[in-house]
């Protein structure tokens, strides 16, 4: 978890987590997810993004059969090491054969994101998700040992690594496919503000209604659009009917 700091002028608020701790899993429609995640402010790109298709066939809600729920063996589980977490620090590493592999893939794959990605959106989430991938690897190894008591350092295991590079690849195309999904919206959105933009610039100090319209026919925008532009008290000041002036 990245330190956050967050200032504001406004009662000059000031705010520094150095260790923020807190996880969420989240789950929605692909509509809900480009209302929520928002690529330009980097929220994007601290998940760990998954798309999960519809799935097919009726269920029985009548059925009496017996559900195997493995959660109170998980929970003790989970209890005792947490309590053992508590007071020594063990070192968690990869082999130097393992760190060659996950650096080699890790780099390709920044790569060609790159190369896909003219805007460097998808930047932040390769690098983050290779963070989010070496805590995967350490909870798998972890989960593989008998005890924990007494170690000072622990080396990743070779099935946790393989589980690793598996899920690397797993996550990396859904990450993808997400992003094509989002940013459809995302487009069409900064296209908006792209156009409102150039509105904004080509109008004179002074001008009409008309002629607002008439320029920002010519960009291609929407009237209805226009007239919402226009209503904004950031950028014109309405100083009669039909008349405006740029602020």
């Amino acid at each position: 978890h990245e330190p956050v700091s967050v200032a504001r002028k406004t009662d000059d608020e000031y705010l520094e987590l150095n260790h923020p701790k807190i996880t969420c899993i989240i789950s929605g429609t692909i509509e809900q997810a480009k209302n929520f995640l928002q690529i330009e402010n980097g929220l994007f790109s601290r998940f760990m993004l998954f798309y999960l298709g519809s799935t097919s066939g009726w269920k029985n809600v009548f059925s009496t059969n017996a559900v195997f729920n493995p959660l109170n063996t998980v929970a003790d589980w989970m209890l005792k090491n947490y309590n053992y977490f508590q007071e020594p620090e063990i070192q968690f590493s990869f082999t130097t054969e393992q760190q060659e592999i996950f650096n080699n893939f890790m780099e390709s794959q920044l790569e060609n994101f790159r190369i896909y990605d003219a805007t460097n959106d998808l930047e932040s989430s390769i690098k983050r998700l290779g963070l989010i991938l070496v805590r995967i690897s350490m909870i798998l190894t972890i989960i593989e040992e008998e005890t924990l008591e007494g170690l000072s350092s622990l080396l990743c295991s070779s099935s946790a690594f393989h589980a690793l590079m598996l899920l690397a690849e797993f996550l990396i195309s859904h990450l993808l496919y997400v992003y094509k999904l989002v940013n459809s919206t995302n487009n069409e959105f900064l296209n908006a503000q792209n156009q409102a933009q150039q509105l904004i610039n080509i109008l004179p100090k002074q001008f009409t209604t008309k002629k607002a319209k008439e320029i920002g026919n010519t960009i291609g925008i929407k009237e209805d659009y226009i007239y919402k532009i226009l209503r904004s008290k950031k950028h014109f000041k309405k100083t009669n009917r039909g008349l405006y002036e740029k602020i």
